[in-house]
Parts: C-alpha cells; structure tokens; sequence
C-alpha cells in the first residue's frame, strides 16, 4: 500500500563524486607512474591541513587507467589522456577528501561494527560464500584499506542525506500532499548485540587451545597492548592562583600578577610554605602535594610542562583550567608495558570468551535474519530477551523522519515497502550502534486519485538532474572555503 506513495529520489550513484576505490587499491604501493627514487608518503597535496599523498594519488591514477582498459579494450591507448587524466584525477581526490571532512563534521560516523559487516560483505574476503578470516589476515595494509573503507561509507552517507534534503520540484507536489493525509504506524525494536550476548565462561580446554595458539597470542596482544600497559605516573607539588569561568580582564589581570609575584619569590626549598599560605586549591594544606597522579588524570598543559622538568625543578606559569599554576617535580613512573609472558592466560580468557560472544551474536543475527528475509516477526524472540517493543504512534512520511528514531535513510526507504500483508522489514538495520527491527502496525491512505496517472518519467529525470546539481553547487562552495594547496613538483609535472 505505501508502495503506492513511493517519492523515491532514484540514486545517481554513477554520477556522484564520492570515489568508488577498489579494495585492492589499499594493498598496493606506489604505482609504475611514480618515480623510483619518489618518496611515496610526500605530498601531493593538502586539504585543510589533510595529505593527499603520492601513494594515494598514483594508486587512484593507475586505478582509473585500469578501468579504461577494461572499458575499452584493444581501442585504449594511454596517450589519448593526455596530461588532463592527472587533473582531473587529482581533484576527484581533493573533492572525496572535502566530503570526508564534511562527513566527520556533521557526526557521519561509522561504527566498528557496520565497518566489519561491509568487509565480511565483500566478495573479495569470502570463500564459498563466506568470509574467510585467514584471506583477510594475508592482506598487508589492512589499517589503510579499512580506514578508506569507512571513509567511503561515512561521505557516501553524507551524500544520501544531502541530496534526500533537495525536493522542491513542482513534479513532487502531488505525492507530497499524499504522504500529509496518510497515516501509518510502526512497532520497531533497538537491538544492542554486545549487550544482549550472555558472559559465558569460557572452558578450560577453550583456553588451553588458544594458550597454545603462539601466532594468535603475539598477534593479539600487540593488538590490546594498550590494554596491558601501566600508564605513567608523576609525583608532584602545585600552586594555583584561581580564575572564575568567563572571568573579567581586571579578574585576570589580578590572577596574573599573584601568580607572577609567587613565582620570583619561590624556590624549590620553600615551595611547600609557600603552598600552604598562597595556593588556592584543596592540595594547600598539605603544601601542594597531589601526590602520586596518573599521566592521563593530569591537565594537557600541566602534563607537558612536567615531562620537561627535572626533580625538584620547578616550572613556569601554566595557565590551564581553573586558573594559573606552578608545579614542581619530585618524581616520574614512565610507562610499563606487561610482558606477554605475565599476562597470556589473561589475554587466552579473553580471547575465548569474545570467541563466545562473536558466536552468539552470529548465530542470533544469522537466525533473525533469515526469519526476517522469509516474513516472520521476531516479536516472540524479542519478548524472551527482555527486548521492549515501542511504537511509534501515528505519522506521515513526508517529514522523512521516523519518531523515536530519526532519519535513516535505509529504514524510510524499508517502510515504503511494508502492507498490512507483509509487515515486517525483510532485514534488521544498523544505525548509532544498533540494529533496528520495524514492523507496520497500521496504514491510512488516501482514496487514489480519479485523474488519469501522468507519466512522471519525466519529472524523476528532472529531479535527479536538479539534485545532481544543487549538491555539486554545495561541494563547489565548501571547495572555494577549503585551504587547499597543490604541491610545486606536481603542478610542473603536468605542465609540462
């Protein structure tokens, strides 16, 4: 039934700027454009400060080059490109680099999760079928091609909610005006995997087969190595000289002179005295002893004035939050990374419990999906886990947004979908950490219309051109703003 009131912008995938980069791209170094004796991490340019460096740019090159070969066969010939191929090449990459920019900016994130289950997806990284973990473990660069993929997926995003932002073409107004009178009514459940997996305990035999698994062991414990270190630690004294948020230039002037006056009268003999009678936090009256302080509950400018001071040496005045400060140094505990020998069977029990942890939520997800794809409700399944079902209450489409949940653009395309005959969404979906289960409640339409149909063919073709255009207009003037600058050896390569 909502099929009926189907406005759907139709994508113009292969007309957007976003890069569509091969995976393997990642995996390559510099290509045979490159000079031998090039350093592949220097710049071809920059983008606020963001380097787009010759590795990237030669592999996209030999990437597009590729891709004409493929196209055209035995008629290609790399001379008809001329030097316009590294151009336009150049400032394809600049503009995907902008809409990352813009992506970060505007909160596009993509979650580890949503990354991992477009990896699994691709054809590339499966056998049979499925995905195969040790054909991704061989691939080098691994960091690189997964930091392009989630960059791809964040501007793409970016790019689907810009443009379902532009409809104000007269071709629109009449399934406008239908999506204001119909109603519909969605019951929809959050699902948290991570939090719904029960904390098993792992079996011995489990952990003794990973203990004995060396390669797995030294791979993911460089990997958590984070996890087992004992961050630094200083032993210090403070004097703080105390300014009021948003305080007045008389306030700080004020604020400034004390604490100038303290630093040329203070020595590191009498800085606890002075501590006692001129500091103005709780630490005064133990002389400004803070004590043993972890590195990471110490303020920035604090910390980096520290690191450089030697025992007993005192520091200059820091301003930092609160107001201005003078530290002295008694003592520093560096850094202690555990061996990996102390912490194995550590790492091997959590290694085994996230193995059952990822197994539930795959065998779960696999199941729900499945029940989903043939039309089953997984409200039963739901229920049994303690997962609240919600509804929506009563709305109309044409705001594209989805109460209680927002505007996902996936999901509004799923609702378009769904009759009173087959109301369930035929897959989850993925948005801010969860995946969303939807199911029509109820649909009030508006009786059609008695007015012979007119072909809109016209009119979708038109949309799609003027939303082509107001989003290239957008990225244009974004570029215009943008601090970009081209390197000297690249602009006479091409010149030339």
């Amino acid at each position: 039934m909502l099929d009926i009131l189907r406005k759907k912008k139709e994508h113009w995938v292969s007309a957007l700027i976003v890069l569509a980069v091969a995976i393997v791209m990642a995996f390559f170094g510099v290509s045979k454009f490159s000079k031998e004796d090039a350093n592949p991490n220097q710049p071809v340019a920059w983008v606020n400060g963001d380097v787009i460096s010759q590795r990237d740019f030669y592999g996209e090159l030999e990437f597009t080059l590729n891709q004409y070969r493929m196209i055209l066969g035995d008629k290609f010939d790399e001379r008809l490109f001329g030097a316009q191929l590294p151009q336009q090449t150049l400032e394809r990459m600049i503009q995907f680099k902008l809409l990352c920019q813009q992506a970060e900016k505007m909160g596009f994130f993509i979650s580890d999760r949503e990354l991992a289950d477009q990896i699994r997806s691709n054809p590339y990284f499966q056998k049979d079928g499925k995905f195969d973990a040790a054909t991704y473990s061989r691939l080098p660069n691994r960091g690189v091609m997964e930091r392009r993929q989630r960059d791809q997926m964040a501007a793409g995003r970016l790019q689907t909610y810009m443009t379902s932002r532009i409809k104000s073409l007269p071709a629109d107004t009449e399934s406008a005006q239908l999506l204001k009178k119909t109603q519909i009514e969605l019951q929809f459940a959050a699902i948290n995997f991570d939090q719904l997996a029960p904390k098993q305990t792992p079996t011995s035999e489990a952990v003794k087969a990973i203990l004995q698994n060396e390669n797995l062991l030294k791979t993911q414990y460089e990997t958590r190595k984070v996890e087992f270190t004992d961050p630094g630690k200083y032993q210090f004294k403070q004097i703080r000289v105390g300014l009021p948020f948003e305080a007045t230039p008389e306030a700080r002037k004020k604020a400034e002179d004390k604490i100038q006056t303290i630093k040329k009268s203070l020595t590191p003999e009498n800085f606890e005295t002075v501590a006692k009678t001129q500091s103005d936090d709780e630490f005064a009256k133990k002389g400004g002893d803070r004590g043993w302080v972890p590195e990471l509950s110490i303020d920035k400018s604090v910390l980096a004035n520290l690191s450089k001071l030697q025992p007993n040496e005192i520091s200059g005045v820091i301003e930092a939050p609160g107001g201005f400060y003078l530290v002295q140094l008694k003592s520093q505990a560096p850094a202690k990374v555990r061996p990996l020998e102390t912490v194995k069977n550590q790492l091997a029990e959590q290694i085994a419990r996230e193995k059952l942890k990822n197994e539930f939520i795959d065998t779960t997800r696999k199941k729900w999906e499945d029940m989903l794809a043939q039309g089953k409700p997984l409200d039963a399944d739901l229920q049994k886990y303690g997962i609240q079902l919600k509804k929506t209450g009563k709305f109309s489409l044409d705001k594209e947004t989805l109460p209680e949940i927002g505007n996902v653009e996936s999901m509004i395309d799923a609702v378009y979908d769904l009759t009173p005959s087959a109301p369930v969404a035929k897959r989850l979906y993925f948005y801010q950490d969860k995946y969303y289960y939807l199911k029509l409640v109820s649909v009030t339409a508006v009786p059609p219309s008695k007015e012979k149909p007119q072909n809109n063919d016209s009119g979708k073709t038109e949309a799609v051109t003027f939303q082509r255009d107001l989003f290239q207009n957008w990225l244009a003037t974004i570029e215009k703003k943008a601090s970009i600058k081209v390197t000297n050896s690249f602009e006479k390569k091409n010149k030339g």
